[in-house]
């Protein structure tokens, strides 16, 4: 097959570039995968992936953009269009009777507005909450977000007494680490927050105005994330809105039990006990305060999330159901 992505974001990686950039590097070892994407992504794709190189800085309503992006599909002519979220789903929706292959957007997060994904031949969701927003005839598929199966990992069991939980991400607003932050408060455990973003500064403030300083540390950027993960008793994802989000998968793969907003995927994997509503410091709190015990304690009880994480969440699986679809389609 010849398969033709799109992803209009002007450089980061967050969760839909990792996403993006595995499909295309994962599907390059079978099948003929071209991606326009900004520029900066080159370094990041296998030899055997073609990038088309688009500014995406401007505007979706831009004409220039929008004559660029439809002349390269027309040059590339593949068989198989595959757009990721809402601004290529914007950009592409009204110029779909110019392309004579089939046409499929991934949606990774919720949306108010859905007429541009309805304009697709086939819609990808990243949760069952994303496929839920959409009417019942709509050709919505559930595919989660995968990623490299876990390696068992052997970790020296240590004599600390405290409890330790941990949480990943850029250290942005959306991430609500300043909720979980709040809500720490009166917690008798530790918390490390791992990642880097525009936020550190406001964060590092307010684990002093808590006077949270013993209890609570930013570790900035790292690349062991497996050990990290590994040693800790549970992870807490504190996130106001997400479309995975992967570091779901990443805990569940280590077997690390997670507490949770409601967010993304997170309602398809973790029993509703351990998880609460989003942006809201009290209930994250209470959720905390009540749930949160010594990984020997709760690794019981999440063995079935456990287990459908294993069965689910790798980027084998998300390969594996991308490609069946891919076949569904053209037959």
């Amino acid at each position: 097959m010849k398969i033709l992505y799109v992803m209009a974001t002007n450089g980061g990686i967050g969760g839909l570039e990792q996403h993006t950039l595995q499909l295309c590097n994962g599907l390059a070892q079978q099948h003929e995968i071209h991606l326009i994407a900004d520029v900066s992504y080159a370094d990041q794709l296998h030899a055997n992936v073609t990038l088309h190189a688009v500014d995406f800085s401007r505007s979706r309503f831009n004409p220039f953009l929008i004559y660029q992006l439809i002349k390269k599909v027309q040059q590339i002519q593949p068989d198989i269009l595959h757009v990721q979220a809402s601004k290529a789903a914007s950009l592409f929706a009204p110029w779909l009777n110019c392309f004579h292959c089939k046409k499929v957007v991934t949606v990774h997060g919720m949306k108010s507005n859905l007429k541009p994904f309805m304009a697709f031949d086939q819609i990808i969701a990243v949760s069952g909450k994303i496929k839920q927003k959409f009417p019942a005839h709509a050709p919505v598929q559930v595919i989660w977000n995968g990623i490299t199966a876990a390696v068992d990992l052997k970790v020296a069991q240590t004599s600390q007494q405290r409890i330790c939980a941990i949480a990943i991400g850029r250290l942005e607003t959306v991430k609500g680490f300043d909720v979980l932050i709040e809500a720490w408060q009166g917690i008798d455990a530790d918390l490390i927050i791992v990642g880097d973003g525009s936020q550190r500064a406001v964060l590092e403030q307010k684990i002093k105005q808590l006077n949270l300083s013993q209890n609570v540390q930013l570790l900035g950027f790292r690349s062991d994330i497996a050990n990290l993960l590994a040693a800790a008793d549970c992870m807490i994802i504190s996130s106001l809105k997400e479309g995975g989000p992967i570091t779901l998968a990443e805990a569940l793969l280590n077997q690390t039990p997670v507490l949770a907003t409601d967010v993304g995927m997170v309602p398809d994997f973790i029993d509703p006990t351990y998880i609460c509503v989003a942006n809201n410091v009290s209930a994250l709190h209470q959720l905390i305060q009540t749930q949160l015990k010594p990984k020997a304690q709760m690794s019981s009880v999440f063995e079935p999330s456990f287990l459908k994480a294993k069965q689910s969440l790798t980027l084998e699986q998300m390969l594996n159901q991308t490609q069946r679809l891919y076949a569904e389609l053209l037959v």
